[in-house]
């Protein structure tokens, strides 16, 4: 009894390892792809900052440029 009780907890943590490795395995690709995705939002966040910036300046050159012509 005893040593199907010792070959049964062998066989529950090499089951436990092999488990745990392959969720690893798993997540890498995973890992993979959110690092890529970050870096694509981050690019976004860029280009939307630069967007607004020169929607900004727009507005002003616009808001001078209707003074401008009330002006004449």
């Amino acid at each position: 009894m005893k040593q199907l009780v010792d070959e049964l907890a062998k066989q529950r943590a090499g089951l436990k390892d092999n488990v745990s490795h392959l969720i690893q395995e798993s997540l890498k690709p995973l890992e993979t792809a959110v690092g890529a995705l970050r870096d694509t939002v981050g690019s976004f966040q860029a280009n939307l900052l630069a967007t607004e910036i020169i929607a900004g300046e727009n507005f002003k050159r616009l808001t001078s440029a209707e003074a401008t012509i009330k002006a004449l």
